[in-house]
């Protein structure tokens, strides 16, 4: 998950610098420094540049991952809040006219996993392991999620080492005004985040010592 394709107004603090290719404190004196390959750089400007600017946001969906830009799913980031709204649009509808299960479903893991994107600057590669969903009613409107802030997380990225967390997500019904009308789910996903460029580095730094 290194595109996401969220709209954001604010930014968390201070962005990792990874693609100066940063020193890595407190990890095994097998990684040392991260440094990014030619298409690794691009593809961390790219992501940065997407939790930046809503236009190239936007576009880079479109090509990344084109059923969450169909979708609609629009998400905010400031350091105390996160959230996404699922618009109610026919591609998001199933046969009866009420929002899908699959749609409900699968923005959830977008929405969670767009919290650790926009709180990396996108300089995360991020992987959800696994989704629990739990449906308490049928929904006919749009679909706002509510991601609980994790402490741990800031703590995490700037290690700039791997890590796995849970997150948990509060889904809410919206009336056409756009407040909520009432809580029809709850969720808990599992992530697995990298530091774009983590990987090959150790096994650059296994082959050397060798």
């Amino acid at each position: 998950m290194n595109s996401m394709n969220p709209q954001t107004t604010e930014q968390a603090d201070e962005p990792l610098n990874v693609t100066q290719a940063p020193t890595l404190q407190g990890v095994d004196s097998e990684v040392g420094e991260i440094r990014l390959t030619f298409f690794q750089k691009i593809e961390s400007f790219a992501a940065r540049l997407s939790t930046k600017n809503a236009f190239w946001n936007s576009l880079l969906a479109f090509f990344c991952m084109p059923a969450v830009f169909l979708s609609g799913i629009r998400m905010r980031f400031t350091p105390e809040h996160f959230e996404a709204v699922l618009p109610f649009r026919r591609f998001n509808r199933n046969s009866y006219g009420t929002m899908a299960g699959a749609a409900l479903l699968g923005n959830c893991e977008v929405a969670a996993g767009g919290y650790l994107f926009y709180a990396s600057e996108g300089q995360f590669q991020i992987v959800c392991k696994k989704l629990s969903y739990n449906f308490r009613y049928s929904c006919n409107g749009p679909v706002k999620y509510v991601v609980a802030l994790n402490d741990q997380v800031k703590e995490m990225i700037s290690a700039l080492k791997p890590f796995t967390i849970d997150l948990a997500t509060e889904i809410y019904e919206l009336d056409p005004k756009g407040q909520i009308k009432r809580k029809i789910g709850t969720a808990i996903a599992t992530f697995h985040a990298r530091p774009l460029g983590y990987l090959r580095t150790r096994q650059r730094r296994q082959l050397k010592s060798r």
